[in-house]
């Protein structure tokens, strides 16, 4: 039972420290940092930045928080449902044409540009994909 009261109360204190930590950095962002990769890095690592403090504040070992493979089963679950979830989702909307997704929109994200995918052709059909791939 103290045991069980001892993690309550981790899991309470890291819960509080990342809560204090993520609202400064979006009080940080909506003030005018934006979509820099300043406001973005600070935010990625603050369940990181939680876990360290709340470790040190209760004194526990880091190196009890390592992650363990586990079963193969759950492995292959992990990977392959992102994978199926995103087939099915987008697969649909793309083949239902419930939604325009022509390689000009593409080309207009962020991410793409990043990529450098701008040199994407477009066959100037509808659903069309790169180089009409998937046509």
């Amino acid at each position: 039972m103290k045991m069980k009261k001892e993690s309550l109360k981790q899991v309470i204190s890291f819960l509080f420290i990342a809560s204090i930590i993520s609202t400064g950095i979006f009080i940080w962002m909506f003030n005018g940092a934006r979509d820099s990769i300043t406001a973005v890095l600070p935010i990625m690592y603050a369940p990181g930045i939680s876990t360290i403090i709340t470790a040190l504040i209760f004194k526990d070992k880091i190196g009890n928080f390592g992650c363990k493979l586990g079963k193969a089963r759950f492995l292959a679950y992990s990977y392959l449902l992102p994978i199926v979830v995103s087939i099915l989702g987008y697969g649909l909307v793309w083949i239902s044409e419930f939604s325009d997704f022509t390689t000009e929109a593409v080309m207009n994200y962020k991410w793409a540009k990043m990529l450098g995918l701008r040199h994407i052709q477009s066959t100037g059909k509808k659903n069309a994909w790169p180089s009409g791939a998937l046509q």
